[in-house]
C-alpha cells in the first residue's frame, strides 16, 4: 500500500489560487479545510475564527490533467494554512 493517496495535476495552478483567495480573509491563522472525494471534485472550506463566516470554494475533478484518489469509497480530508 505504498504510494500517495491522492495525486493531482494542473497545467495552469492559477485555478487553485483564485479559488483560494475567493474564499480567504488574507490572515495567516486561517487554515482551509480540504476534502478530496472521489470522482468528483476537490473542495476547500474555510471557517471564520469566531465561526461568524463559511465560505468554500470547489474545483470539479474534470478540470485536472491528471485526478487519483487511492480509495475510491473514501474522502479524503485534510487541512491546511
Amino acid at each position: 500500500d505504498e504510494g500517495p493517496d491522492f495525486r493531482a495535476r494542473l497545467t495552469n495552478p492559477n485555478i487553485i489560487a483564485a479559488g483560494l483567495r475567493g474564499i480567504s480573509n488574507g490572515k495567516r491563522e486561517q487554515h482551509v479545510h480540504v476534502e478530496i472525494i472521489p470522482k468528483s471534485c476537490m473542495r476547500f472550506i474555510t471557517t471564520d475564527p469566531t465561526k461568524a463566516l463559511q465560505a468554500q470554494a470547489t474545483i470539479k475533478d474534470k478540470l485536472f490533467e491528471e485526478w487519483y484518489v487511492k480509495h475510491e469509497d473514501a474522502d479524503l480530508i485534510f487541512r491546511v494554512n
